[in-house]
């Protein structure tokens, strides 16, 4: 395994269990995140549920998906975050939050797959899976903010986001 890959898994399962411990975070917060006033970083007010952010996810990101994390990309997708913690892609949209690095994601459109990774200035990277006993394998992803260079993209006739 080369050292690029075994370095997502490793930011992969760090974030996984951020997330464990992020939803502990999250669910102790109350509609005060959103009268707290400015984010030091946007700007703007957060959202409900969204914390102060130490890297900005907000924007368009280009992401690649692996689903089983053997080595093989399954497909590619861009998705913008909006600062009211909600996201869309071209045929996908939901709810994001992010504690620290760590930023978690649902899906509307595809009951109990989440997305958590950790973002490292304009790259992230982590798990994904169905929390719904849907039976596609649990999967890493990888990706960067638009615009930021990147070799080997590719277009897959499965949907990424859903795995299938």
């Amino acid at each position: 395994m080369s050292i690029s890959k075994l370095r997502n898994r490793l930011a992969g399962i760090t974030a996984a269990t951020v997330l464990l411990a992020g939803i502990g975070l999250v669910a102790t917060t109350s509609g005060a995140a959103a009268s707290k006033g400015p984010d030091a970083i946007t700007g703007a007010a957060a959202a409900p549920g969204v914390q102060s952010p130490s890297v900005q996810i907000l924007g368009t990101w280009f992401l690649t998906t692996d689903w089983g994390c053997d080595g093989s990309i399954t497909g590619s997708f861009t998705q913008t975050f909006n600062a009211d913690g909600t996201w869309s892609g071209a045929s996908h949209n939901g709810r994001w939050f992010q504690v620290g690095n760590v930023i978690v994601w649902s899906y509307n459109t595809a009951a109990g797959l989440q997305y958590a990774g950790n973002v490292s200035g304009s790259w992230i990277s982590g798990v994904q899976g169905y929390t719904n006993g849907t039976a596609i394998a649990p999967g890493c992803f990888g990706g960067r903010v638009n615009g930021v260079a990147s070799v080997g993209e590719t277009d897959s006739k499965v949907d990424p986001a859903i795995g299938k």
